[in-house]
């Protein structure tokens, strides 16, 4: 059970830091291929973070906020980040 939530953890911690690159990278150094898949993940981040906010809140404030990470959904190696 511990080694579950350990992994779990470092599962959460990848897609953070991976969630950062993406959202903070200068795309004015990108390809237009990279630049366009970068800006279509930053779409998905926010996107799947609004959901997650909204959902926290959707059946009235009862303290129900979900912290989950979402999530990118993608992977970022191909980006040049």
């Amino acid at each position: 059970m511990i080694h579950q939530q350990k992994i779990l953890l470092e599962e959460k911690k990848l897609m953070w830091e991976q969630e950062q690159k993406i959202m903070f990278c200068d795309v004015t150094t990108l390809d237009p291929d990279q630049k366009t898949y970068v800006l279509a993940m930053r779409a998905q981040i926010a996107a799947q973070k609004m959901a997650t906010f909204s959902a926290g809140f959707g059946s009235g404030f009862d303290g129900g906020f979900s912290a989950t990470s979402g999530g990118s959904g993608g992977d970022a190696s191909g980006a040049a980040i």
